[in-house]
């Protein structure tokens, strides 16, 4: 039979793999996966004596005074069947939690967002496409999560039951202000605090990735990032690795780069979300997907600018050969369809924000008030026992806020000089919203414990040339140096703007004494593209700097009742993959459908606590993925006091993801944030990890080389278990797995 060709804005249809994993909850998949588990750990555990001994027995008799093979043998056998084990428990433990995961294409659970259903709460106004759907009476809520986000159809909001309430939301930023809408659209009366409506210059949160523009397409909140902003669609990234090619009379810098396409549609499979596009599907089942070998092929067939890795023509045939007839009618069909295909958008911050608040402010439900909001006001505070209640630790429940609001009226203060004088008011409703950002005043007034840490700096500087016609090697694309000690980021934000991030590691020099500039003179500018050296010493001649410190804090605890904290007010990562307006974004829609839930009722402590317990769990997917996914390629990314070992650990990911298919096409994925599975980000951090520590015991193992091997997985052991352990979101996280590894490859906290 036929499959039918999609409309627009419908997501085109995948037939089910033949070679999918077993279904979660099937006795052969708990079982068999539960005793490999089992027998990983105990082989583990037998290895780690062995090498224990072994090692105990070459310190009382050194190799040097020996001087056999025996001895050698001795030692590096248990080395081997201790990272075998360890392998094997690490691959099984994120196997069976990649598996619960699983998106299987079966119809009693497999959703696509945006379909039609019967239920007469949705709104009348607004048409999609429509495909299968199980059951009538599915909720918003339910179709996101069992989807995992793809699809990127408007989704009609339903009227909550709650609707008519207020709903206070602190902030106007991108999360405060996209909640506002969801909110008044659901019939919440809002009032939304923000202390300056003005236009915000920021040299953070330009780029949006596809899982976040798919959130607004979702929202219906699109046309803010790609109408009226000056805004630029992004494809992809490209990355470059600057090395030394040795030539007659010395060494001389040239670069290499790889591209890395978004792929051509949203990923639902588990073999798609792992990175594999299976060559099977035709234009016949109307899939908008590529050939997985057309991940990662070069833009180009000549070097990049003069100094990039040559890629022969016969290589380019012979790669697109292997992809097949099947790629290239795929690729005719990813162009009829080409408004389905994931894309992500780069812009001026403000003009996205302001937008934003254009959309709430046309909302009749929304009252905005220009104020500074100074604290939260609890119930306690309403009643005369509310110092008493504080002091006996009393778990409070939030009530409102205490926010100074200009009257019109000056006074003359001390000095003599007047100012617009401020009066102390209250507002007060069922559920408040803290969305202030970055520096969020009132997250310590939720968890006391939430406390950001810095990682790096970004300087930002800001190249300019005419319409459309960026420096950039690749249009349309991020562009990712992987310079020393740490990255720098480019992409371009306008038709006559691209961007400039610098990473810097410590204290940042200081701008006004010219230290600055000199860095990024001497250190920063012979490792860019020669394109780009030019253009980038312009923009440094020029001297408008702007930083921004680089902050990363797990998930605040949501303990008190009667509030809800969204975007960097809750959780931030690392800005290097550009994905916290992702996460903001996702956060904002999971909690406008949880409230649109018949059992979402704002008055009712008990109601309420369940829709955040749901919200913080549902919302891991996604966040962990993304959080843990900027976090880990920062610290790659970056070589510190010029370490080998993290040296090593970054060229190996840069060939990880050279090889292409699932190697590059999986990382895209994660990266887009359309693949939020925290699991298949632990694999391929370890498959990287592998990758690299082949060359240390290829053809033949040395002593030497089992010494590197252990000092890169050690590094890699370090990167990536802490910060699955604080978000707890895979097998690796469980006690006994973490514990096993730690003894192996000691990680601290």
């Amino acid at each position: 039979m036929e499959a039918s060709t999609p409309t627009q804005g419908q997501v085109p249809h995948r037939p089910s793999l033949s070679s999918e994993p077993t279904p979660p909850g099937s006795p052969n998949s708990s079982v068999g996966v539960g005793g490999s588990i089992v027998v990983a750990s105990s082989l583990l555990l037998v290895s780690s004596l062995t090498l224990w001994q072994a090692w105990h027995q070459h310190q009382q008799t050194p190799l040097a005074t020996t001087g056999n093979a025996v001895n050698t043998a001795k030692l590096l056998l248990p080395v081997l069947g201790v990272l075998a084990s360890l392998s094997f428990l690490c691959y099984t433990s994120l196997f069976s939690s990649a598996q619960s995961q699983s998106s299987c294409d079966e119809p009693d659970t497999k959703i696509t967002l945006g379909q039609k259903s019967t239920d007469s709460s949705f709104s009348p106004s607004t048409t999609t496409t429509s495909s299968q759907l199980p059951s009538s009476s599915i909720s918003n809520a339910e179709m996101l999560f069992r989807s995992g986000g793809v699809g990127g159809n408007r989704i009609p909001p339903r009227q909550a039951p709650s609707a008519g309430q207020t709903i206070i939301v602190v902030g106007a930023g991108t999360a405060g202000a996209a909640a506002a809408v969801g909110l008044a659209e659901r019939g919440f009366k809002v009032l939304l605090f923000e202390r300056d409506m003005t236009l915000q210059d920021r040299i953070v949160g330009e780029l949006l990735q596809p899982g976040g523009v798919r959130a607004l397409e979702r929202l219906g909140l699109d046309e803010c990032a790609k109408e009226g902003i000056d805004s630029v669609g992004v494809e992809g990234y490209v990355v470059f690795r600057p090395h030394k090619l040795e030539v007659e009379g010395g060494e001389e810098e040239v670069v290499k780069n790889i591209m890395l396409n978004y792929p051509a549609y949203d990923p639902a499979s588990m073999k798609e979300l792992f990175g594999v596009i299976d060559p099977c599907v035709s234009p016949s089942s109307s899939s908008s997907s590529s050939s997985s070998s057309l991940f990662s092929i070069p833009p180009s067939t000549e070097e990049v600018h003069g100094a990039g890795k040559t890629l022969s023509p016969h290589s380019i045939t012979k790669a697109r050969k292997t992809a097949g007839a099947v790629a290239t009618a795929a690729t005719t069909v990813a162009q009829e369809h080409e408004p389905l295909r994931p894309k992500g958008r780069s812009f001026h911050n403000g003009r996205f924000v302001q937008r934003l608040r254009e959309r709430a402010l046309a909302e009749k439900n929304v009252t905005v008030i220009q104020g500074i909001v100074s604290r939260l006001v609890h119930e306690e505070d309403l009643t005369e026992g509310a110092k008493e209640g504080r002091e006996k630790g009393k778990k409070q429940r939030v009530v409102g806020v205490e926010y100074k609001i200009e009257t019109g009226r000056t006074l003359t203060n001390e000095e003599g000089v007047e100012v617009p004088e401020k009066e102390t008011r209250r507002a007060l409703a069922p559920l408040t919203i803290v969305a202030d950002g970055l520096w969020s005043s009132l997250r310590t007034h939720v968890d006391k414990c939430a406390k950001p840490h810095q990682l790096s700096s970004f300087v930002g500087l800001i190249i300019t040339h005419p319409f459309m016609s960026s420096p950039l090697p690749h249009a349309h694309c991020g562009h990712v140096v992987l310079a020393e000690p740490s990255p720098v980021l480019l992409y371009q934000i306008s038709s006559t703007e691209t961007r400039v991030l610098v990473d810097i590691h410590g204290k940042l020099p200081s701008a006004s004494t010219g230290e600055l500039a000199s860095h990024l003179y001497t250190h920063i500018l012979p490792q860019l593209p020669p394109c780009l050296q030019a253009p980038f010493a312009e923009a440094v001649a020029r001297g408008n700097f702007k930083s921004m410190p680089n902050r990363a804090m797990p998930a605040a605890k949501l303990a008190k009742d009667g509030v809800i904290l969204l975007g960097d007010a809750l959780n931030m990562r690392h800005p290097l993959t550009g994905g916290g307006m992702t996460v903001a974004l996702r956060d904002v829609e999971a909690l406008c459908y949880l409230l649109e839930e018949p059992t979402a009722d704002l008055t009712n402590p008990v109601a309420f606590r369940a829709l955040k317990k749901r919200f913080a769990t549902e919302r891991k997917s996604w966040a962990a993925t993304i959080n843990v996914l900027a976090n880990a390629l920062h610290a790659v990314f970056s070589t510190p006091d010029g370490d080998l070992t993290r040296k090593d650990l970054r060229d190996a990911c840069f060939d990880y993801l050279s090889i292409g298919g699932y190697c590059a096409g999986g990382p895209i994925n994660l990266l887009s944030g359309l693949t939020p599975r925290p699991s298949i980000l632990a694999m391929h951090f370890f498959l990287v990890a592998f990758h690299g520590v082949g060359k240390y015991v290829w053809p033949f193992p040395t002593l030497g080389g089992m010494v590197r091997m252990y000092d890169m997985l050690h590094v890699a052991c370090q990167i990536i278990m802490p910060l699955l352990t604080v978000e707890g979101s895979t097998v690796l996280a469980s006690w006994p797995v973490r514990t096993a590894i730690g003894v192996v490859f000691p990680y601290g906290k």
